[in-house]
C-alpha cells in the first residue's frame, strides 16, 4: 500500500520535470506559432541568400493549419527540437537560432499534393495492409525574412520516386473515397540538395 502513493510522486516529477524542459526551450515553447507562420508578403529576389541565424521548417502534405499534423523543426538536441537527432540535418550547428529573437531567416520547406502516381500496398499495422494511392511531391522551399515576414525567394521541386517503405504517420485518409493516400517526400539528401540552390553553406548530400 506504500508504494502506490510513491509511484504517484515519481510519477508527478517526471511530468513536472518534461514540462519544465519544454517551457525552458524558447524555439520549442513557440513550435505551434512557427508551424502555422504564414507570410505577410513577398519581395522576391532570385538571389536571394540566407542571411545571419536559421530556422528550417518542413511541412508534409498532411499539415493543415489549425491542426497540428506533420510539421518539424530541424535544429539540435541542445535546443530542445527535432530531439531525435543529435544534431542538425540540413546546416551546421552554429547557423541555428536558439531563440525566437534571434532568427533573421526562416526557411520553410513545404511538401504538397502533385500528379497521382500509382497505388501501392502499405502496412497500416502489424496485421493490417492495404492498398495506397500515391501522388508526387511538389516541395516548395521559402527564403523568408523573418523580421519582415516576407518571401523574398522560392524554388520548386517535383519528387517522383516512390519508397519501398512508408510510415504510417505519412498516409492520409481521403474521405471522398475512403482510400489513403501517399504524397511522395524528398529524402533528406534530396532536401539538402535543393537547399544548396539557396545557400552554398547547406549541408552536402552524403555520398553513395
Amino acid at each position: 500500500m506504500v508504494l502506490r502513493p510513491l509511484i504517484h510522486i515519481v510519477c508527478l516529477l517526471l511530468l513536472v520535470g518534461l514540462f519544465a524542459s519544454c517551457d525552458s526551450d524558447p524555439i520549442l515553447g513557440i513550435k505551434q506559432d512557427l508551424c502555422w507562420f504564414t507570410p505577410k508578403g513577398e519581395a522576391l529576389d532570385n538571389n536571394g541568400t540566407v542571411n545571419g541565424k536559421i530556422l528550417v521548417l518542413y511541412r508534409s502534405s498532411n499539415f493543415e493549419r489549425g491542426k497540428y499534423g506533420n510539421c518539424e523543426l530541424d535544429g539540435s538536441i541542445t535546443s530542445g527540437y527535432r530531439i531525435e537527432k543529435n544534431e542538425p540535418e540540413y546546416f551546421p550547428e552554429e547557423m541555428y537560432a536558439r531563440s525566437p529573437e534571434e532568427i533573421d531567416t526562416l526557411i520553410m520547406i513545404e511538401n504538397k499534393k502533385g500528379k497521382y502516381l500509382d497505388p501501392m500496398s502499405v502496412r497500416k499495422s502489424l496485421s493490417r495492409q492495404g492498398d495506397v494511392d500515391v501522388f508526387s511531391g511538389i516541395t516548395e522551399i521559402s527564403l523568408i525574412d523573418y523580421k519582415s515576414g516576407n518571401v523574398i525567394r522560392k524554388t520548386r521541386h517535383e519528387n517522383t520516386i516512390i519508397p519501398k517503405t512508408v510510415s504510417e504517420n505519412r498516409l492520409r485518409l481521403d474521405n471522398s473515397s475512403a482510400r489513403y493516400e501517399y504524397v511522395v517526400e524528398p529524402s533528406a539528401d534530396e532536401l539538402r540538395t535543393y537547399l544548396r540552390e539557396i545557400s552554398d553553406k547547406a549541408k552536402m548530400p552524403s555520398s553513395r
